[in-house]
């Protein structure tokens, strides 16, 4: 028996497959900060107006507390550069 402060006392069986469960969830998250990663390099010297639609499909894609971090990352960077227009609207 394992004890898991959200799951309480569960069985070897159980705890093994939420075990899997949340591996698996935490490695999308990587994957998508990584294709967040790899799009936010290729937009360094674009006009992010000019790719709204792409920046909008990836973000999409997102569960909500990946938006939160993908928006305050998007907020920084446009404060850093200047540029105060950005190409998503928030969305719960």
């Amino acid at each position: 028996l394992y004890e898991d402060k959200l799951l309480g006392i569960i069985n070897d069986g159980a705890y093994k497959k939420k075990s899997s469960e949340f591996k698996a969830r935490i490695n999308k998250i990587e994957s998508r900060l990584q294709d967040l990663e790899k799009f936010m390099d290729r937009i360094d010297n674009i006009d992010i107006r000019k790719s709204k639609h792409a920046i909008r499909k990836l973000y999409e894609r997102c569960t909500i507390s990946e938006k939160r971090m993908i928006l305050q990352e998007l907020f920084t960077l446009e404060s850093n550069r200047g540029v105060v227009t950005i190409a998503l609207k928030a969305t719960p």
